[in-house]
């Protein structure tokens, strides 16, 4: 028997000839006890947050390019990233901070234990999941726990655990201009 975390990655098994009936899918739950209530939010204190190691795959350079349009449009935000990162992938993220002139908007939360992230998540308006590659992230179950509502890419199996216009907005891996928009229809 073969136990999967979601749909998404049973079927492309089963596309490697396995016979269905030896899989079995198994979902995923976060290790989270306590559920956190969503604070009011100031519309002029907009906090979007992001919990992912940096990585290319994680899909941050589509995240600031769309926080870029966002600016654009002389929204007021903060966007938190947390999580750990290597100097290589740090500095090409710095580069499109830099680059759109985000630097006073970004925070580098760096690695966060379960009760710090509780915090931030506390304080956050949005969550922004723009992975390009993904299983079924923890990190957006913890956020849509804490009834945070979410825009994150259909990346992998996303689309088991998320339902679109019910937890957030599902986009496009990639698509910029979806991001975007996403976030300006729920802020």
């Amino acid at each position: 028997i073969i136990h999967c975390v979601s749909s998404n990655i049973k079927n492309r098994i089963i596309a490697y000839g396995v016979d269905k009936n030896k899989i079995r899918t198994i979902r995923r739950t976060p290790e989270i006890k306590k559920i956190i209530q969503q604070s009011d939010h100031v519309r002029s204190n907009i906090v979007i947050t992001t919990i992912a190691r940096i990585h290319w795959t994680k899909g941050y350079v589509d995240a600031i390019k769309a926080l870029k349009k966002l600016d654009d449009i002389e929204v007021n935000f903060t966007y938190k990233i947390c999580g750990e990162y290597s100097n290589e992938h740090y500095d090409e993220i710095m580069y499109w901070i830099y680059k759109f002139n985000l630097k006073d908007k970004v925070i580098f939360m760096g690695h966060l234990n379960s009760l710090e992230l509780d915090m931030v998540l506390k304080e956050t308006t949005v969550y922004l999941q723009t992975s390009l590659t993904e299983g079924i992230p923890n990190a957006l179950l913890r956020a849509l726990i804490n009834r945070i509502p979410a825009v994150s890419t259909n990346a992998g199996a996303i689309s088991d655990v998320f339902r679109n216009d019910k937890d957030g907005i599902l986009v496009e891996c990639g698509n910029v201009t979806e991001i975007y928009k996403a976030l300006h229809t729920l802020i």
